[in-house]
């Protein structure tokens, strides 16, 4: 089992029969907490003065909880004001900026009102400086990597950070600001990295030029945002596109289209088996310029928590085995 080691002051929480009754916290604090039982609900207080921003984050599917947390955030007099629920396999974040002082509060409760001992959550508070996801999610070996940070109260856009030469991934974990409580995947590749330009590259006339092999780094920013890939190849070529976002903690649900110089589609790939991440196998029917264009599913959605890594190999060598094999 999972055991996280917080930053913040942590509270557990004392099971009260009947009707919740909200109990007073001061922040930032970390409460551990679980809904039990069946149709439990949690309720916490505190004090927020006007203007502050208050950031809820909840550690439940990280941990392998059952929890499918549902976020209320109450004003002073009871009325609900706005509220997030857990998505596929990630855990809700909610904000609020208070327009008048005053004892707020939320309240979380399992989404399906499911509850046993062993649904347990970790609720972190905070008006402080937090950070939301990073860009881009990975680098090369050895390289310096400038990640970019988004989120509220940060005293930096970016940070360099080395990446070592002997590893697949890292965990970055912020120590100027709260995050994640498991932290993000950064992933590290051998092969050349190319990160999207500011500009946009979301149709075949604007498409950024790769190589193979590569990892191309990308991010769907906004509702019906795709960005668009071209690589050069030959008749008889097989070429590997892999798309790692989900894996890596991304909300992205990627489509794979690979397109001719016309725009014409050649051939679609949406989940990769169990996962969400996209894998397609192209077979190359001429020499010429073919693009990728990366999608997410649903067209409505996008934002800075919506990056990507497309790894653009040959089939023919690359090791894409979706698995590995130990003898001991």
């Amino acid at each position: 089992m999972k055991f996280v080691i917080g930053q913040f002051p942590e509270l557990v929480e004392e099971e009260i029969e009947g009707k919740p009754l909200a109990q007073l916290v001061k922040l930032p604090v970390t409460i551990n907490g679980r809904t039990f039982p069946r149709e439990d609900v949690d309720l916490w207080s505190f004090d927020l003065a006007a203007g502050q921003t208050l950031t809820c984050l909840v550690t439940a599917q990280d941990i392998d909880s059952p929890v499918e947390a549902h976020l209320e955030l109450l004003d002073p007099s009871g009325k609900r004001i706005t509220e997030a629920t857990a998505g596929q396999g990630a855990d809700p974040l909610l904000r609020f900026t208070a327009k008048t002082a005053g004892r707020y509060a939320v309240q979380i409760n399992d989404a399906n009102f499911g509850g046993l001992q062993h649904h347990v959550y970790r609720l972190t508070l905070t008006t402080g400086p937090v950070v939301d996801s990073v860009f881009p999610l990975g680098g090369r070996k050895g390289e310096t990597l400038k990640l970019q940070l988004a989120g509220v109260g940060l005293d930096r856009s970016t940070i360099d950070l080395p990446l070592p030469s002997d590893s697949e991934q890292i965990i970055f974990r912020p120590d100027f600001a709260a995050a994640r409580e498991l932290g993000q995947i950064l992933e590290i590749s051998e092969h050349p990295e190319i990160i999207e330009p500011a500009t946009a590259n979301n149709d075949v006339a604007s498409a950024v030029s790769a190589t193979v092999p590569s990892v191309l780094n990308g991010r769907i920013e906004s509702a019906g945002d795709v960005d668009v890939w071209k690589v050069e190849a030959k008749k008889g070529e097989q070429l590997l596109f892999e798309v790692h976002a989900a894996s890596l903690g991304s909300e992205l649900d990627a489509v794979l289209t690979v397109l001719n110089v016309d725009g014409k589609q050649l051939a679609e790939a949406d989940d990769n088996g169990s996962e969400i991440d996209a894998r397609l196998i192209f077979n190359v029917p001429t020499d010429g310029s073919y693009f990728v264009k990366v999608a997410d599913r649903v067209a409505k959605r996008g934002g800075t928590n919506f990056g990507y890594r497309l790894h653009v190999l040959d089939a023919k060598s690359a090791d894409s085995a979706p698995f590995t094999l130990e003898v001991q």
